[in-house]
């Protein structure tokens, strides 16, 4: 990895003390220039987070002081870390449907993106985490287009997109607040590591790295551990015991201050007793093997916690050895507690004092044989190989926003997620769908979609993969949201394919719209439809429903049935004061009526059969017979009616009961007396004796039959 040979500024901003360290690289190793520790007079800082801004930033800003004037410069930007338990990692995936006539486009891409992150924030285990978190990075772990893997998303076109993420979280509290004592005490974060993987880079170097080791870094609020194996850290926690839960034992033990009891711990390793003052100020011997009897049941505790994590993350076996770091590391007891926890010898768990490393040379004494040294070393040598975070200061909406670049190029939108923004402002939310029921059959309209966002870099308009720079001012308008889905009745009966029935009535062209009802209640074709509604349009296909909607009082066409007897089959016929036909022939109002059918209707002209109307069409072609080889069409004998056994017109009315018969005379063919009759011939003036008569070829007389096609052949003897 290539070093960096400027002079660097690395920051340990601890629970009990703020360490700065310059150093400057050279030939690959680096050297310790100046350093200034300097301890919180006041508890500004639990558990390794900035709980006092100001008083915080005093003790930075004179630590800054300090080594402004031992380099002679000024100090402008610091490489800092932040404590393990403020890291959390989460995959997640989101999806889209997509409108596949048109292509994805860069803006709808993050969009999507930005809801995958949304999702894996809301995966994240600890709700404390998930309820203060800001992403500070992300990557796409897989694209799919249809359900199909593909490379990038940003053009194609389809049906439904999917993509997944793994996106890093820090809390907002703890990166803002150490990021605004900064800014208190005149300095800008210039790159962030991580505290444990800083002293992991330090204490554990690669080629130690194969070994299954625990690192443990006890500071004053947490104790950090991070597990090697094979070659590569294997995983990362935090136990919220530490430094303080041993000094609060005393404090409670031997009725001290805070302050007291701290220097009470610090005086454990000696034998004897330990010097301090008292609430009332007044000194006080306390003999040091009480303190320590005091302390076990903390230093129990850190014990049991770490080597419980140790055990759960490490496949349920104690690790081939624990090196122990950070201030807390140096507590009487400790070492030999956690060996008894993980089944080690005691051999095995010792503290990794800093002048073990090889990077840094001719380090300060004070700074080689501090077990808490080693993390601001460790951040100084991520800052010399590059490995820290790097940092970005820019304005979002008017607000300052410090921007993780994690590799990629920052960008507008990597700087937008950073400041909070909210998923549902980058694209505006679809508009609200809508269905409603068609004559009981379901009926979906989509709202449409939402717009894009928009954003102005440096007071321009940009895309929100365009790159930022340190002091690039954002501004942001969140995307339009869609349309919801609206519906009138017309346009619902359209869309399902309900139409008028369009005849021809009276000769005029008409169009039947049906009968409406919206949710059980009558309704207009302009009314509007509410989601879930149930539409009902129904029209009477009948000639009585066509003539209803047309506000003919159907109930009053009187009518009355008869019976009759036509050639012996029994026939029942309506009688009405009206007349109704359909397609130019009489019909009933029970009859059905389809699109492009012509209906007459005339309310004051009864309609009562007459004879003629119940007989069968009447013949009018002639009978064509061929008399002597001669084709001659003969004229048709007029049909024979009765009425009940009389003689009668086929004019005449048809009354209830009639018993109506009538024949066709020529059926059986014509005799030829007949024949020669209707030809005009007096068959009376002939001589039969002499007369010869062949019909069809077969001997006849006068009285034989000839019928319609056949063949008459008359002579003389």
């Amino acid at each position: 990895m290539a070093i960096d040979e400027q002079l660097h500024f690395a920051l340990d901003v601890g629970t009990r003390k703020v360490a700065g360290i310059l150093v400057r690289a050279s030939g690959g190793r680096a050297v310790v220039e100046a350093h200034c520790v300097m301890e919180h007079p006041e508890r500004a800082m639990l558990d390794g987070q900035v709980h006092h801004v100001a008083k915080a930033a005093k003790v930075i800003a004179a630590v800054k002081a300090e080594l402004e004037a031992k380099a002679g410069m000024p100090l402008r930007q610091a490489h800092v870390a932040v404590a393990g338990r403020a890291l959390s990692t989460a995959t997640a995936g989101a999806e889209s449907e997509l409108d596949p006539r048109e292509p994805i486009s860069e803006e709808r891409l993050r969009s999507l993106e930005l809801a995958a992150v949304k999702e894996a924030r809301m995966g994240i285990s600890d709700p404390k985490a998930k309820a203060g978190s800001h992403c500070v990075g992300y990557a796409v772990t897989r694209s799919l287009l249809d359900g199909q893997p593909i490379g990038h998303l940003a053009g194609q076109r389809g049906s439904r997109a999917r993509v997944e993420v793994l996106a890093t979280f820090l809390p907002h509290l703890a990166l803002e607040s150490l990021d605004q004592a900064l800014r208190a005490a005149g300095l800008g974060m210039q790159s962030l590591t991580l505290e444990p993987i800083a002293a992991l880079h330090l204490a554990i170097p690669p080629d130690l790295r194969r070994l299954n080791l625990a690192l443990v870094d006890v500071g004053a609020g947490t104790s950090d551990v991070a597990i090697t194996r094979s070659g590569h850290v294997s995983a990362f926690f935090m136990a919220p015991l530490a430094g303080d839960e041993v000094t609060e034992s005393l404090v409670d033990a031997f009725v001290l201050d805070f302050e007291q009891a701290e220097l009470l711990k610090r005086q454990l390793d000696q034998a004897g007793e330990a010097a301090v003052r008292d609430l009332f100020g007044q000194e006080r011997r306390i003999p040091v093997a009480e303190a320590l009897q005091a302390i076990q049941t903390p230093v129990a505790d850190i014990a049991r916690a770490v080597c419980g994590g140790i055990l759960e993350r490490n496949q349920g076996d104690p690790p081939q050895a624990v090196l122990l770091v950070g201030g807390g590391s140096a507590t009487p007891g400790l070492a030999r507690s956690i060996a008894e926890g993980l089944g080690l010898p005691a051999s095995r768990v010792g503290q990794r004092l800093p002048n073990l490393q090889t990077f840094f040379t001719s380090l300060p004494p004070e700074l080689a044989r501090s077990a808490w040294a080693v993390t601001p070393l460790g951040i100084a040598l991520s800052a010399c190989e590059g490995r820290g975070l790097p940092f970005l200061r820019l304005q979002v909406q008017g607000e300052p926003v410090s921007l993780l670049d994690l590799g990629a190029k920052p960008t507008v939108f990597d700087a937008l997620v950073a400041a909070g923004a909210d998923v549902r402002h980058f694209v505006g939310r679809p508009g609200l769908g809508l269905t409603v029921w068609v004559n009981g059959q379901p009926l979906s309209v989509k709202g449409s979609l939402g717009g894009a966002a928009q954003a102005r870099l440096n007071g321009l308009p940009a895309g929100f993969g365009e790159a930022v720079r340190e002091g690039d001012s954002i501004e942001f308008t969140p995307g339009r949201p869609g349309t919801d889905a609206r519906l009138d009745v017309a346009q619902a009966l359209a869309l399902a394919g309900v139409a008028p029935l369009r005849i021809r009535f009276n000769g005029r062209d008409l169009a039947l719209e049906p009968r409406l009802a919206l949710s059980g209640l009558p309704c207009s074709l302009s009314d509007a439809v509410p989601d879930n509604a149930r539409l009902e349009a129904r029209l009477d296909p009948t000639l009585a429903g066509v003539l209803a909607s047309l506000g003919v009082d159907v109930a009053s066409l009187a009518s009355r049935q008869v019976a009759v007897t036509v050639n012996g089959q029994p026939r029942l016929l309506e009688q009405s004061g009206h007349s109704l036909d359909l397609n130019g022939a009489p019909a009933g109002l029970e009859a059905l009526v389809k699109d492009g059918d012509q209906v007459a209707f005339d309310p004051s002209r009864p309609r009562n059969q007459r004879l003629r109307d119940l007989l069968p069409p009447l013949e009018e072609r002639p009978l064509s017979i061929r008399i002597n080889g001669r084709a001659m069409d003969v004229p048709r004998a007029a049909r024979r009616v009765t009425l009940g056994g009389r003689p009668c017109g086929e004019e005449e009315f048809v009354i209830d009961g009639a018993d109506l018969a009538c024949d066709d005379p020529d059926s059986a063919g014509v005799a030829v007396g007949d024949l020669l009759a209707r030809l005009g011939l007096d068959p009376h003036g002939l001589d039969e004796g002499r007369l010869s008569v062949r019909v069809d070829g077969a001997e006849g007389g006068v009285g034989s039959r000839v019928a319609d096609g056949g063949e008459l052949v008359l002579g003389l003897r």
